[in-house]
């Protein structure tokens, strides 16, 4: 495959060259090169980037089975993911080595999205999982919640310093926030909601910065919503810890007035924080102390979310929209530039996972490409997206997965 005339951008590169791809790798960036193939795209005013590798994806109603591997796979690539890290806290639980067998045979067979499974280090009953024989059945990192004993996340830390793998923590303290549904605002009190504070996500990001600390495993921080966690996380690292801050994009694009009038759209976890802190976070973004994005893909059926908002579900479907989202809100508002955004979404990502290929557009990597017409725009009309009645810009033309281009996926 050779494609021609488009413009290169990735975190090191905005310059249109000519990209060739032979056996899923790219084999040549030049000016101008005539090569003999029979397949060649043309780029013109296109832009040419990796793919986005989202590393906090779960499947529909938290329910592991061929039908939602594949909805949540079609789902990514609209939305410019080509690589997705599966949330393990689902049902069944990716703690044993049959379930990591079902997932590696879905993506052999579907071809169409890198999966990469995390481990959850405690099983149903909350005891240690298998971690060591579970990491050689090709898992990608150990879940972790915060909120295990401390006997619990020794070990599984310990075991993260000695398979060299990332411990992917997510936090929430329950005996803090087992009740509430939104943000802790006056949105809240308005709308007489029981609210999730945010020291419970604080005082847990302070907990698991001290075991990191202690035992040197890397770490990565999921989900993270508020300023004090973040500068948390950056004091952490200059003191030499190992570790990456994800935010997502909802938490940077919107604030907890979408609640309002019970909208149960927006009831998400982390909750969307209030107008303030959502302009802290962009100042975080901009002071580079976050360090990859996701579209915390958590989708619920209709069913689960068309209740009142005590009683819906926290979890959002908007991965479809992924790159537009993260486009229009922050290259369109001088936020971020796309290089910026390439480093944030595909190469942190590809790095805090271990995917040694992936990330760049360089020869020798992985060819996952993204063909982007950033001229493009639609306007959302899903009642059930957080983003409706919302234009967003740019469109994807084309996505090529380990050098395949893919047709199908409009």
């Amino acid at each position: 495959m050779l494609i021609k005339n488009g413009t290169i951008c990735d975190k090191d590169c905005f310059e249109k060259k000519d990209v060739y791809i032979e056996n899923g790798k790219i084999k040549l960036i030049g000016d101008n090169l005539n090569i003999d193939t029979k397949n060649v795209i043309d780029g013109t005013d296109l832009i040419l980037m990796p793919s986005f590798i989202d590393l906090n994806v779960r499947v529909k109603n938290d329910t592991l089975n061929v039908n939602s591997i594949k909805n949540v796979c079609k789902e990514a690539l609209k939305g410019g993911v080509c690589s997705i890290s599966l949330m393990p806290d689902c049902e069944p639980s990716i703690d044993s080595e049959s379930v990591l067998e079902f997932i590696h045979a879905q993506t052999k067979y579907s071809q169409i999205v890198n999966l990469y499974p995390k481990i959850n280090a405690t099983d149903k009953d909350g005891k240690l999982s298998n971690i060591s024989i579970l990491l050689k059945h090709h898992a990608k990192g150990i879940f972790l919640n915060s909120n295990n004993s401390g006997n619990i996340i020794r070990r599984v830390f310990e075991y993260a310093l000695m398979r060299k793998e990332r411990v992917f923590c997510s936090f929430e303290d329950k005996s803090i926030s087992s009740n509430g549904v939104m943000n802790d605002s006056l949105i809240a009190s308005k709308l007489g909601l029981p609210t999730i504070s945010d020291i419970g996500e604080i005082s847990e990001v302070a907990k698991i910065i001290e075991f990191g600390m202690f035992i040197k495993a890397p770490i990565y921080f999921s989900q993270i919503a508020t300023k004090r966690s973040i500068d948390l996380i950056s004091n952490a690292k200059k003191d030499g810890l190992d570790c990456f801050c994800e935010v997502s994009i909802h938490h940077l694009a919107l604030n907890d007035e979408l609640c309002d009038d019970f909208n149960t759209t927006a009831k998400i976890k982390p909750p969307l924080k209030d107008e303030f802190m959502r302009a802290t976070l962009i100042e975080a973004l901009k002071d580079g102390k976050i360090d990859t994005i996701t579209s915390l893909q958590s989708s619920k059926s209709i069913t689960h979310k068309d209740l009142s908002f005590e009683e819906a579900a926290f979890g959002l479907d908007e991965i479809g929209e992924f790159f537009a989202i993260c486009y229009t809100y922050l290259v369109e508002n001088s936020i971020l530039t796309l290089q910026n955004l390439s480093k944030l979404c595909s190469y942190n990502p590809s790095i805090a996972l271990n995917l040694t290929n992936k990330g760049v557009i360089k020869e020798g990597f992985d060819a996952d490409l993204i063909l982007v017409d950033l001229n493009s725009s639609k306007k959302i009309e899903n009642s059930w997206s957080m983003y409706n009645n919302q234009t967003l810009k740019s469109k994807i033309v084309k996505h090529i997965v380990n050098g395949e281009v893919l047709y199908s996926v409009d």
